[in-house]
């Protein structure tokens, strides 16, 4: 993999790694597999990103009735396995026992053809069939027979966070939140400020909220700075969010302008000035 030399990289999951990974919402379907799907263009875009240096790959067994594993397997198969990190998201809340999840976690290991998961993630940090200690148990085995490496959670609250600290053996790296430009919701709820203060990363999920093409023209204090520079509002949107230190970005896309015009967002620093002012800047 070649590096992307304007991408800043994060260290995280025992790894140096571009803050830009590779989003799979979608791919082969969503909860049901899709015929509408252009498989060869989504595989080949994921090889793409892959030959750029990226190397987080996002994977959810739910979507498209696990046929996205497929895709993503075809696309990581020619790469360095110990190069790629494979973040796979468990819904635990919905499993009736751990047997369920013992047996969700082979079909992740069968499905992307893969000995080890490098991120055991959490899809919703609800503890309904399967109690925290349950899991505490298993993660302990699998990590202790290097079936996982990393542990991490999504959309945890600052509340849940406390509770995994004092019930999981195993330190939560990541949290994967809903975080951009727009919504700022775990910062005032003080997630985001707990993460910091505890070394967990932010993994942020739809960074770029859909699109942030019409923002330009809705709002002239985002458009007097996107002004400035020779960036888009995407762009900008990207560069503000992944100048934090401890965010990383999952970013989805089969388009392959939008995903060089992504990779291309840090080309140039945006001032102190700007990205404060983007800080305290609300729609």
């Amino acid at each position: 993999m070649n590096p992307n030399n304007h991408l800043p990289t994060i260290n995280i999951f025992k790894k140096n790694i571009p803050k830009l990974g590779i989003g799979t919402w979608g791919i082969g379907g969503y909860m049901t597999k899709s015929p509408y799907s252009d498989y060869v263009n989504e595989i080949t875009q994921i090889k793409y990103q892959l030959s750029k240096g990226l190397s987080l790959v996002d994977c959810w067994i739910a979507q498209g009735e696990g046929g996205s594993l497929e895709l993503i397997r075809q696309a990581i198969e020619d790469f360095d396995r110990e190069k790629i990190t494979l973040l796979c998201k468990f819904d635990i809340h919905k499993y009736k026992d751990i047997v369920e999840l013992e047996t969700v976690f082979n079909k992740y290991l069968k499905q992307l053809n893969t000995d080890y998961i490098d991120v055991f993630q959490i899809h919703k940090p609800v503890f309904t069939n399967i109690s925290e200690r349950e899991l505490n148990i298993f993660l302990m085995e699998k990590i202790k027979h290097g079936k996982v490496g990393s542990f991490a959670v999504s959309n945890a609250k600052k509340e849940d966070l406390i509770n995994l600290k004092k019930k999981i053996d195993i330190p939560v790296e990541a949290n994967e939140i809903l975080y951009n430009i727009f919504d700022r919701e775990y910062e005032v709820n003080g997630t985001i400020e707990y993460c910091n203060k505890n070394n967990i990363k932010i993994l942020a999920y739809r960074p770029l909220n859909r699109g942030m093409t019409n923002i330009a023209h809705t709002s002239p204090s985002f458009a007097e700075i996107v002004n400035r520079y020779t960036l888009t509002p995407n762009q900008i949107a990207l560069n503000w969010l992944l100048q934090k230190e401890n965010v990383l970005a999952l970013v989805k896309s089969s388009n392959r302008a939008h995903i060089n015009e992504n990779m291309d967002c840090m080309s140039i620093t945006l001032t102190l000035k700007d990205l404060n002012d983007l800080d305290s800047w609300r729609m």
